[in-house]
Formats: structure tokens, sequence, C-alpha cells
């Protein structure tokens, strides 16, 4: 139940910038115990970069350490990926190695709703989500912050 409330709360912060299934992904959806994989999409680097800058703004670090590329298999493509398709073998190559770019564009992390986590208001948990996506959202797009 807390697991499945930060979720919420988590796509609650992706609001910020575009749909959440564009930022954020979890596997289960919804989340079924306290462990969840939450799938973020950006690279390791800019990732990580807006998790510390919004951990300065907000004292909130979303996450700890991300495990490596997301590993699910139908993840959404960017804004400014092609999703034409057509029955010709180089287009089946070219879409699969769209799909392993997108992979590439996506990393996950465990995220643990213990009790130590789930003692956190839910306000403060959406509240550094926002932060987080606002941080990345300025990153990708040049802005300063």
């Amino acid at each position: 139940e807390r697991a499945a409330e930060r979720a919420a709360a988590a796509g609650g912060g992706a609001r910020v910038a575009i749909k959440r299934e564009d930022l954020v992904l979890f596997s289960p959806d919804p989340p079924e115990c306290c462990l969840v994989h939450c799938h973020l999409r950006g690279g390791a680097e800019e990732l990580d970069k807006a998790r510390d800058e919004s951990a300065r703004k907000t004292g909130y670090r979303v996450y700890r350490k991300l495990r490596g590329e997301s590993y699910l298999a139908n993840l959404p493509a960017g804004p400014d990926s092609s999703s034409r398709t057509s029955s010709s073998s180089s287009s089946r190559s070219s879409s699969s190695s769209s799909k392993e770019k997108r992979k590439k564009d996506w990393q996950y992390f465990e995220w643990n709703v213990g009790p130590v986590n789930g003692a956190v208001p839910v306000g403060r948990v959406e509240g550094a989500w926002a932060a987080f996506f606002k941080c990345l959202h300025e990153d990708q797009n040049g802005g300063s912050r």
C-alpha cells in the first residue's frame, strides 16, 4: 500500500514536464509490495545530476543508486524518435536497433518502501519528485537552475 502511494507521488511529480509514462514507469505497475523497480527516462549521468540538484533543493534524495539500463521490452519512444513501422527486413532491423536505443535511454533502480521511507509524508515525496523532474527537464533543455 505504501509503495503504491509513493509510486503515485512519483508519477504526480512527473506531471511537471510531460506525460508520466514518458518519464517514469514501474514494475510491477501498480506496485504489489514494498519493493518496486522504478524506470526513469534519461542517461545515468543526467539522472544522477538531477537527483543531486533536487536533493540540494528539497533535502530528499529520490533514489540512492541506479542499477543500470532498463530491462523492460516495450519502452515508450521519446518525442524525437520515429515510430514508423514497415514490413521490410531493413525496417525490422531498424526497429530492433531502435528498441535497443530506447533501452539505453532508460535506467532503473529498486525502490524499497520500508519503515523509514514509508514514514516520509507523501507530499514531501511528491515535492521531491517534482523537483527532480523539473531539474531533469531544465538540464535536457539547457535551462539554468
